[in-house]
């Protein structure tokens, strides 16, 4: 595990990203306000005007913004996505040798293609899942998980630099969007604990923000918390309607890769038959946060 370091760079590399956004559009951004010649390129016109103005340039497609790239960052939605933007033509136009930082959370079988049709055209695929959310990606705090090879991960941490703090090696290509997507299943399917928790406690009479602070002095670290007491929205910056989507995607990714595996994960399959109740609890942050301190200072002086 090690923090990228931002030690200075002899050659500038040629950077490319595809997907703007709520993750792609700030990651992109940070890597052209950092010197970086970034060409962008996303199916929404709008998105790719708001990146122009911070320096990169934009291109009409996936293979013409990937046109002489040294790396090419992909956080597009899905697998089917993936698949679609990585192909021959994007491959052949990049630089030769050059590399594709594969951010998208999809499953090992994607992963798998990806690899081999970079090795047919002698590019190198890093799977690099990324954890921080949406105020993450703007802050340049994001942690980087990456599956690859050393000597291609040293090649693209200038770049990485620009978006994350945290750089940690997991192993060959596929380790990275293991690493993930495990990740994902803990903080998911805790989610869903927490919603059946409340569903008890509110069931019983027990007050909302009340059960937040008892969950916040027994547990201070859990993910439970912030999902109770409607803090975790504001602290990624996702609307409730993203993290329904979006979830329920990890979700489907992290049951695809454990089978796979050979792994027995219940606890996925369980989060993902109760995403639906888990999304109707959340609350928007700001607001919960004005109730939540309103209800502690009401018991104070009571």
């Amino acid at each position: 595990m090690s923090d990228p370091p931002g030690a200075e760079r002899s050659i500038t590399p040629a950077v490319a990203f595809l997907g703007l956004g709520g993750m792609g559009g700030p990651m992109a951004d940070r890597v052209a306000l950092s010197g970086f010649p970034v060409c962008v390129f996303d199916v929404s016109e709008d998105r790719v005007q708001d990146r122009v103005t911070t320096g990169a340039v934009a291109s009409g497609s996936p293979a013409a913004a990937a046109s002489g790239a040294d790396v090419v960052c992909v956080v597009v939605h899905d697998d089917a996505q993936v698949l679609d933007v990585i192909d021959a033509p994007l491959l052949d136009a990049m630089a030769p040798g050059g590399v594709v930082v594969l951010h998208s959370t999809v499953t090992l079988a994607t992963v798998q293609t990806i690899d081999q049709r970079c090795r047919a055209r002698e590019r190198h695929l890093l799977d690099i899942g990324i954890s921080g959310g949406v105020s993450g990606a703007a802050a340049g705090t994001l942690v980087m998980l990456a599956g690859g090879d050393n000597a291609s991960i040293e090649r693209v941490v200038p770049v990485l630099a620009c978006y994350s703090r945290q750089l940690v090696s997991c192993g060959p290509v596929g380790s990275g969007m293991a690493a993930k997507a495990a990740r994902n299943l803990i903080a998911l399917a805790v989610m869903a604990l927490a919603a059946e928790g409340l569903a008890v406690a509110e069931a019983c009479g027990v007050d909302r923000d009340l059960f937040a602070e008892v969950c916040a002095a027994t547990d201070p670290f859990g993910y439970g918390v912030p999902f109770i007491d409607g803090s975790m929205l504001s602290r990624s910056g996702v609307s409730v309607e993203r993290l329904r989507t979006t979830g329920l995607k990890d979700l489907s990714v992290v049951e695809a890769i454990a089978a796979d595996l050979g792994v027995d994960a219940p606890a996925a399959a369980y989060a993902t038959s109760q995403w639906d109740r888990v999304c109707g609890y959340l609350r928007p942050g700001a607001e919960v946060s004005d109730a939540l301190a309103a209800g502690r200072e009401r018991r104070r002086g009571a």
